[in-house]
């Protein structure tokens, strides 16, 4: 392992995949921007999940986790995660999307068809 990190190897494994982390989260931004225009994005400058407010008038996060579930999309409702305030009175709007497993490919197809869901439910 010191071997790898003194020649260099690991920081050019650094260096390659933050382009490939980067190239698939401007992936996501970019897609959500087109399929719902005036997206609100949190979140996205650093790390691998990014956050969607969902816009007035969309079902809650919770109701859309499990309806995209359905359709096969993996997408979470912030406040169903341990990090959220437990507070009822607590607006469910922001929609938590990792991407660091997806290709760009996946990602447009599962921005698609949950824009499809949407458009459906609204």
């Amino acid at each position: 392992m010191a071997a790898f990190i003194d020649e260099g190897h690991f920081d050019r494994h650094l260096r390659r995949v933050r382009q490939v982390y980067k190239a698939r989260r401007d992936y996501l931004v970019e897609a959500l921007s087109r399929a719902f225009d005036g997206a609100v994005i949190i979140g996205g400058e650093s790390g691998l999940h990014l956050v969607w407010q969902l816009p007035i008038g969309f079902p809650s996060a919770r109701q859309i986790q499990v309806m995209a579930r359905d359709q096969g999309i993996g997408v979470y409702a912030l406040s169903s995660g341990a990090a959220y305030d437990f507070d009822s009175n607590a607006q469910d709007d922001m929609l938590v999307f990792g991407y660091s497993s997806l290709t760009e490919t996946q990602i447009g197809t599962a921005v698609g068809r949950l824009r499809l869901m949407l458009n459906n439910s609204v």
